[in-house]
């Protein structure tokens, strides 16, 4: 008599109950981890350029200004280190490509840029220091003002207090807030995702 390979019936029925099981088990923990990582990423994005504002304006002995626009779902924040704080957040880096390929002599204008060259005064040897809302999907920006600057001192990194928060679009409302300390240091804390501390009261 010969043997016969493979699944009955029977038992695909219950290997497709059990997968429908996990599924629904895990879905909601799938769900919260992608809200997390969704603040998290903006958050530390935030947090990374508020550190280079810092450790910039200390390595080159230049204040380096911050320029924060926007809310909710449409948010903008640069950074320049021009004299007259000039950071135009419209300007992307599509717009500075575009100025180069047509051969502007100063294809950065006044957008959110770095000089990476402080020994040359070309003014294409800089880099663009711009985040916005379109690059994190799923979270919600709020600051305590919709428009503010604040400038990184080019002697002690000092800065004005300052912070913002991220909070995911999901049930959960998963938030991570980013704070300037009055001394200039930058801190990431939350008041419901574990790992972070709590926030300044």
């Amino acid at each position: 008599m010969r043997r016969q390979i493979g699944f009955t019936l029977i038992e695909l029925m219950i290997a497709l109950v059990v997968l429908a099981v996990l599924a629904v088990v895990g879905a909601p923990a799938m769900s919260s981890f992608f809200e997390k990582r969704r603040v998290t990423d903006a958050a530390m994005a935030v947090y990374s350029q508020l550190q280079l504002a810092r450790s910039t304006a200390i390595a080159n002995s230049t204040d380096i200004t911050v320029v924060v626009s926007g809310s909710g779902s449409s948010w903008v924040i640069g950074l320049t280190d021009d004299d007259d704080n000039s950071c135009d957040l419209s300007i992307t880096a599509e717009n500075v490509q575009t100025n180069f390929d047509n051969g502007d002599a100063d294809p950065f204008g006044d957008a959110c840029a770095i000089d990476t060259d402080l020994d040359d005064a070309d003014p294409k040897k800089q880099e663009l220091h711009r985040l916005s809302a379109d690059q994190f999907s799923g979270v919600t920006f709020s600051a305590p003002d919709d428009g503010w600057t604040l400038i990184f001192d080019s002697m002690r990194g000092t800065a004005p207090a300052r912070n913002v928060t991220f909070t995911s679009d999901g049930d959960a409302a998963y938030n991570l807030s980013v704070y300037v300390l009055p001394l200039g240091q930058v801190k990431v804390c939350s008041s419901n995702m574990p790992g972070y501390g709590s926030c300044p009261s």
